[in-house]
Formats: structure tokens, sequence, C-alpha cells
């Protein structure tokens, strides 16, 4: 994918996507520690796969 973007997209892509990444560490040790979800690490784990799982589909769908 990277290949076909310019080099200022290449650059906003890999800006977004070092923010993504705090934002999904941020928002899944919540869902560790959320009263709603008393699963603890595996909420955390869960997250994780599931928003990664997400941002691979949103990601593909600029292809």
């Amino acid at each position: 994918m990277r290949k076909n973007l310019s080099s200022e997209q290449n650059e906003l892509l890999t800006k977004g996507q070092r923010s993504w990444l705090k934002f999904r560490e941020d928002w899944c040790r919540f869902e560790e520690v959320s009263p709603s979800a008393p699963g603890g690490v595996a909420n955390y784990n869960f997250c994780l796969l599931e928003t990664t799982g997400k941002q691979i589909e949103a990601i593909k769908s600029f292809q």
C-alpha cells in the first residue's frame, strides 16, 4: 500500500498509526480495569485483538 502513496501521505499514515497505537493502548488498559467488564487481563487481550482487527480492516479499505 505504501508504495502507492506520496511521501506526505506516507508520513501522515505513519503519524496516524502512532496516534492510533497510543489510543488503543489507553483504551484497552481502561477495558482491563473497567468495573462493567470484570475480566481483567482477558479483557485487555481481547480489546487488543478486536481493535487491531478493526484497524486492519479500516486500512485495507484504503487500498
